[in-house]
């Protein structure tokens, strides 16, 4: 999509959204999110084949120079962006470098020339992390960025340490097929009524604890993507999930939140039994930005043991 039709689209939803909750203007950007005294976070770009790939930074202030465990990386949900995760490396950070890249299309990054597949965006993330002398790193996948983990685990098991993965997309045949029989996004119309049912889609699955700032963040995000807002979730049902998850021999945590994956993501218990599990029932969509806090200390924990 142009960028000409994302500025229409997102200038049309601006009153949309401030006549609904009157909060969009004041959102919070991300260094207001995390505790500036203790955790430094920066935002950067990287050139990488296709083009640039826009990340956040963040690491501890006091220790910069003494950090011994591996750095992080986070990989977002589609059709999101390294901002659901601003929080998490906020409490993460503390004791680690922790990195967070807008895969392509999404976010900042560039929009690539033609629908990838999630072997296209593991490259693009091999080589961002080739951007920034990154040769040993523990992972954080998220629903989209899970399936991109796995990829990049296999494409580069050497360079991936322990994985952290939240939510897994292990659908069958069927429930692939009917994603592809659902039209999304929904077609343009001219009196703007596919901005306000996004919008109701978005209110719809609100997790519990969720802010309404958080919302709105990830709702512009769908939009600031435009009519290729699907290509991430076209990838992922593409991809072979189950046999990248049972071939996979990294030291694995597998997290299950209440939200539109929590029916399936326990299939990976038959595909990988030496797993840790846990689940959040009562958490769904938002889970990094509600409870930050438990979800590092899960992946200190997970991360931390494997190093040892």
């Amino acid at each position: 999509m142009k960028r000409s039709t994302r500025t229409v689209l997102i200038g049309a939803l601006a009153t949309l959204t401030i006549a609904s909750v009157g909060s969009a203007a004041a959102a919070p950007f991300d260094r207001s999110r995390v505790d500036a005294s203790a955790v430094k976070l920066e935002r950067d770009f990287a050139t990488v084949g296709y083009g640039q790939l826009h990340f956040r930074r963040a690491g501890p202030i006091e220790a910069a120079g003494q950090v011994s465990a591996n750095p992080v990386l986070c990989l977002h949900q589609t059709p999101s962006s390294s901002q659901v995760f601003v929080e998490f490396m906020g409490e993460l950070a503390r004791d680690r470098i922790v990195f967070a890249v807008d895969t392509p299309g999404l976010g900042e990054s560039d929009l690539p020339t033609e629908p990838p597949d999630i072997e296209d965006y593991a490259q693009a993330i091999g080589e961002f992390l080739d951007t920034q002398g990154l040769a040993r790193i523990d992972v954080v996948g998220y629903h989209t960025g899970a399936s991109i983990a796995l990829e990049l685990a296999a494409r580069e098991p050497e360079r991936v340490g322990s994985m952290m993965l939240v939510g897994l997309a292990l659908f069958d045949e069927a429930e692939r097929a009917g994603f592809f029989e659902q039209p999304w996004p929904r077609p343009t119309a001219a009196d703007g009524s596919h901005l306000l049912e996004e919008w109701r889609r978005s209110t719809r699955w609100q997790g519990p604890g969720q802010s309404d700032a958080s919302r709105e963040r990830m709702f512009l995000a769908k939009l600031a993507a435009g009519r290729t807002a699907w290509w991430g979730a076209r990838a992922v049902m593409r991809h072979d999930l189950e046999t990248r998850l049972r071939d996979n021999e990294h030291p694995l945590l597998v997290v299950n939140a209440n939200d539109d994956l929590f029916r399936v993501t326990p299939r990976a218990r038959a595909l990988r039994n030496d797993a840790d599990f846990v689940e959040f029932p009562d958490y769904g969509f938002g889970i990094f930005e509600v409870i930050p806090a438990e979800l590092a200390a899960l992946a200190r924990k997970h991360f931390d043991a494997e190093e040892r």
